[in-house]
């Protein structure tokens, strides 16, 4: 498998129902692009929110912003779905998954 996609920055979005390996495939995809020198930043959505809002708070949020940018490849699992009527998840509810980095 190639990672052309990778290097010209193009979007991947994987749907689909629960339970059929979305997750799984994306993070394969992240290894793989870690082998390949890739600087890979993995973040669920509540972990993205999280981050946004811890660096808000003291007025670094570009810096952030910018340092995620930076990534070859950013992954944002949203691995927890409800619908768009429900409440999302409170943040103790769930652990975000390992983070998945290289340099």
């Amino acid at each position: 498998m190639t990672l052309e996609w990778v290097s010209r920055a193009e979007t991947l979005c994987v749907c689909g129902p629960s339970g059929t390996g979305k997750s799984h495939l994306v993070e394969a995809l992240g290894h793989l692009a870690i082998d390949h020198g890739k600087y890979v930043a993995w973040h669920t959505l509540e972990s993205l929110t999280q981050l946004v809002r811890r660096h808000r708070t003291d007025d670094t949020v570009n810096k952030a912003i910018t340092r995620l940018a930076r990534a070859d490849l950013i992954v944002i699992d949203h691995s927890a779905t409800w619908r768009c009527s429900q409440k999302p998840p409170s943040s103790s509810s769930r652990s975000p998954p390992n983070a998945t980095n290289a340099a």
